[in-house]
Parts: structure tokens; C-alpha cells; sequence
């Protein structure tokens, strides 16, 4: 009887494990909320990580107005056009976030 319920116990304990994630590995409740543009424009997000904020602006694909970014983005050679610009890396400074969103 015992060996049947650690059994049971042990498949529970295999088949529920990959459900949970850890609290550090989900973003705080205000980025989860938010549209990925929204984030990647939020001053508090951009001091951050720049190159976090590219990678954010990278994930939202064809929702958001890239021509807004043109003042504020350099353009690389040979790096993929991502809609009518090429960022390889942004130059967005905190202040000029507000004036685009």
C-alpha cells in the first residue's frame, strides 16, 4: 500500500513540477500589465537596460509605429529591417520617451 501511494505521490510530483514557475522568474506585476511598446517607452524601463529595451521593441513586431523611433535610433548596416527601420540599438534617452508616448 505504501509503495503504491509514493508512486502515485512521486508521478503528481513529476507531472505538476513544470506548472510552477518560481515568483523571480515572472516580471513584476506593473511590466506584465503593460503593452510591450508601453514598457519599452517607460523611463523607468529604458534606465534599466538599454539593450533590454531593444530586445523589448524587437518583440513587438508589427504593432508598433517604428517611424516614431526614427529621431531617436541609429540605423546598422546589415542588420535586418524591422518595418521601415534597421535598429541594431536605440539612443532613446528617458526625457524624449514622454515626448513619444
Amino acid at each position: 500500500m505504501k509503495i503504491k501511494t509514493l508512486a502515485l505521490l512521486a508521478i503528481l510530483v513529476i507531472l505538476l513540477a513544470p506548472a510552477y514557475v518560481p515568483m523571480s522568474a515572472q516580471p513584476p506585476p506593473s511590466r506584465r500589465k503593460m503593452p510591450a511598446w508601453k514598457a519599452y517607452l517607460d523611463p523607468e524601463f529604458l534606465s534599466l537596460d538599454p539593450d533590454l529595451s531593444v530586445r523589448a521593441i524587437l518583440a513587438v513586431g508589427k504593432d508598433f509605429d517604428y517611424s516614431l523611433l526614427a529621431p531617436y535610433a541609429r540605423v546598422a548596416r546589415g542588420t535586418p529591417p524591422i518595418g521601415n527601420i534597421k535598429l541594431i540599438r536605440t539612443i532613446i534617452k528617458p526625457k524624449d520617451a514622454n515626448k513619444i508616448a
